[in-house]
């Protein structure tokens, strides 16, 4: 993960590792998202956080983030298939955007049911 710091602008660009107001790229575990959002977090100097994809925000982003990443970890443990993940995470995030970042990490997430299609 690239993370640039702009200290005397208090600007940090946090790449993929956090979205604002889309649902995130679930790429990986989300306990490692977690983490490296916890990290991140720490470091209160920047009031200005440019994510990966979204609008510029601030470390509030952060919290919805680890939010969205602690509800995929629940959902992946009860969900049966991509279409059902998908449908919990939309339910519980009406109001993020960008809902087809979701299908784009289906096969990753359920690799069994989409091992066929790359035969």
């Amino acid at each position: 993960m690239l993370i640039t710091r702009l200290p005397q602008f208090g600007v940090i660009s946090v790449g993929d590792t956090a979205m604002n107001n889309i649902h995130l790229f679930l790429a990986g575990k989300p306990e490692t998202g977690v983490n490296a959002l916890t990290d991140i977090a720490a470091d209160e100097a920047y009031d200005k956080v440019l994510p990966g994809h979204g609008l510029p925000g601030n470390p509030s982003m952060y919290a919805a983030n680890i939010k969205y990443l602690n509800t995929a970890a629940e959902m992946l443990k009860t969900s049966k298939t991509g279409p059902e993940f998908k449908e919990a995470m939309v339910a519980a995030f009406p109001e993020l955007g960008l809902v087809g970042a979701i299908d784009f990490f289906l096969p990753d997430l359920f690799p069994a049911k989409y091992a066929s299609r790359s035969k």
